[in-house]
């Protein structure tokens, strides 16, 4: 599946746990500035795939490549669960995986002021994680994925913690700042329709032990309109592959 287009490629992973196989013969390959989705029933091991394709996870069968010149330096994790440190301001959190990058002072703190401005918090940057909303904490966990400038950032269900009119406003807002640059983005979501929204292609996988039941490219154009036939045909499809 590896071709000249491909960023990342898993070829014939698989995962053991004692006594559970969790994922069985895994080969994908997600290309260069797309955004990539991987939906399947619960359990079926997408949070796996992620961490392994992240490099969280080191303790698999198979291999995963990144082309030339791309490492999982180059990413960053949005999490479920937001996973921002307490004891940080928002300024601070955000600024955080700067500290390694050997960058001044000064840069730093620009660098985080432009990503503030850019989700709308400024007026919280001194604030901690507990002051904040569900929405103004994944803001703050976006906002520090991309202050690093990832050439890829991996998302594990980002919005399922949210209200669903935060989530959709934060959907569309994340989606419009990955369209003006070439960040891959590769993302784990249990909602057909998120998925459908979000995605160019959509990787199912089966139930336990979890195998790549299909790839699908989606056709829809965007920005993508729900309400529609075409939705509602993919939408059925995915329905149709995801139950298990």
């Amino acid at each position: 599946m590896e071709n000249k287009n491909s960023i990342l490629t898993l070829s014939h992973v698989s995962k053991e746990f004692p006594g559970l196989r969790v994922l069985d013969d895994i080969t994908l390959a997600v290309r260069h500035g797309e955004f990539f989705v991987i939906v399947g029933p619960s359990g079926s091991g997408k949070s796996t795939i992620l961490r392994i394709m992240s490099g969280f996870e080191r303790d698999f069968h198979g291999s995963v490549q990144y082309a030339s010149g791309f490492s999982t330096r180059d990413a960053s994790f949005v999490f479920q669960h937001f996973a921002l440190f307490p004891w940080l301001t928002v300024a601070q959190n955000i600024e955080f995986g700067l500290l390694s990058r050997h960058r001044s002072i000064a840069k730093r703190k620009l660098r985080v002021m432009e990503e503030l401005r850019r989700f709308r918090l400024e007026q919280f940057a001194h604030n901690f994680p507990r002051e904040l909303s569900g929405g103004q904490r994944q803001r703050a966990g976006m906002a520090r994925a991309l202050a690093t400038d990832p050439k890829i950032i991996f998302m594990d269900e980002p919005f399922s913690e949210l209200d669903s009119f935060t989530a959709e406003e934060l959907r569309k807002e994340f989606l419009e700042i990955w369209r003006h640059t070439d960040i891959t983005i590769i993302m784990v979501t249990h909602l057909i329709e998120e998925a459908l929204e979000l995605a160019d292609r959509i990787a199912v996988l089966t139930a336990l032990p979890g195998k790549v039941e299909a790839v699908l490219e989606n056709t829809l154009s965007r920005p993508r309109k729900k309400r529609t036939p075409d939705f509602f045909h993919l939408e059925d499809q995915l329905y149709r592959l995801v139950r298990p």
